[in-house]
């Protein structure tokens, strides 16, 4: 949003005309920058620009202004109530991403159980008790990690539907924040893509394609969200040509914003494009692009995918027979997947299968060792293991 009905701007203009004793002008570049902040309920912009007109009005000392300030104090005081229920909900959802992301992971008991505490929260029952915008939005996405904790799919979207009509009931908002309203595009698509409903996923995509932005961070994020998810749509649908006829523009954006880009974008682009030369048998190209994630060098993010992605590596060079490169590579990989923080169940079935395999000539039994390696991976897919669902083809 531009300077004129950008509420900040707005705070940031009257703090600096109020500084400079010129009350009137200050108190008309709050007045725009509530009304602002009231149409896309911004509570945090509200209470800073009524607090700042509390003052204004102090300072004039005018009983003509009593009402005009008692009705401010009075909405400051709701504001600011609001205000604590959002940050409440704020909370629970921040901590039922930390649990999905734990779960999903590691499968740990202690975050299923607090997963479980807090979906339960007086506050989660009752949508009734999220009493402005941000709390509801707040709301239905922490039913969403919910859900998606336990693998309900059909109820986790129809959770992320309810947050997309919230946002797409205040465009004002969307203007201020389409990072946000993008990345409830991409958890629907996500999760379309996973249930199988094509159809309806496009209707997103198309959603998203549309979206006007303007500043550099919000074109990032639209980027490597729509790259993404047109990679990921039709690798589930199994339209392999579709996905990758934008390979050439997510390269060139990779190389565009390549400074601005963040590091677990780049890893899922790259390795989202390795797997599908490597399932259209393009080997050459998945081996490129693997290679790409692997000289990010080892990152604190999306560990999941980097040992994937140098696993399949590992798994097409065995299968390419280039015994040379394979037995240097699997040894210095070895410190990778050694290490304390990794998350090794997939990682360790999987090291451990391919030291076996590369050394099998006879190629009757190099099938079967496929089938083998098959057979090991599918019940990790079965369990949501986070990454075996890519291995697995």
């Amino acid at each position: 949003r531009t300077a004129a009905n950008n509420p900040y701007k707005k705070l940031e203009e009257a703090r600096v005309l109020h500084s400079l004793a010129l009350l009137d002008e200050a108190e008309e570049a709050i007045i725009k920058g509530l009304n602002c902040a009231i149409e896309i309920e911004d509570l945090f912009a509200e209470i800073q620009l009524r607090e700042l007109l509390r003052l204004i009005f102090k300072n004039r000392n005018n009983r003509t202004i009593t009402s005009k300030q008692t009705q401010n104090e009075y909405l400051l005081e709701m504001a600011g109530r609001k205000l604590v229920t959002s940050i409440k909900y704020t909370t629970i959802n921040d901590r039922a991403f930390d649990y999905l992301r734990s779960y999903r992971v590691s499968n740990e008991n202690e975050a299923k159980q607090g997963m479980e505490e807090l979906i339960n929260l007086s506050e989660m029952q009752d949508i009734n008790m999220a009493n402005s915008l941000p709390s509801q939005l707040r709301f239905y996405n922490t039913w969403n990690f919910y859900h998606t904790s336990k693998n309900e799919f059909e109820k986790s979207v129809e959770a992320l539907f309810k947050t997309l009509s919230l946002w797409e009931s205040n465009k004002a908002r969307i203007d201020l924040y389409p990072k946000a309203y993008i990345t409830v595009l991409s958890n629907i698509l996500g999760k379309l893509s996973t249930l199988g409903r094509t159809d309806e996923a496009m209707t997103y995509l198309s959603k998203l394609e549309d979206l006007k932005v303007s500043s550099r961070s919000a074109m990032i994020s639209k980027f490597s969200t729509l790259e993404l998810q047109w990679l990921l749509f039709h690798l589930n649908d199994g339209n392999l040509s579709q996905a990758l006829a934008r390979e050439d523009k997510i390269n060139t954006g990779l190389s565009r914003f390549k400074n601005g880009i963040s590091a677990t974008s780049s890893i899922s682009l790259l390795y989202n494009l390795g797997v599908a030369h490597l399932i259209s048998d393009n080997f050459g190209k998945a081996l490129f692009y693997f290679n790409r994630v692997r000289n990010l060098g080892v990152l604190p993010k999306r560990a999941d995918m980097q040992g994937v992605s140098r696993l399949l590596r590992l798994l097409i060079l065995a299968e390419q027979e280039d015994t040379v490169h394979f037995s240097h590579y699997l040894r210095n990989s070895k410190p990778f997947f050694k290490k304390k923080d990794r998350f090794s169940k997939l990682e360790k079935i999987v090291y451990g299968w391919l030291k076996t395999h590369h050394k099998i000539e006879d190629q009757v039994l190099r099938k079967s060792s496929l089938k083998t390696f098959s057979a090991k991976i599918y019940p990790l897919v079965e369990q949501g293991m986070l990454g075996a669902e890519e291995i697995y083809i």
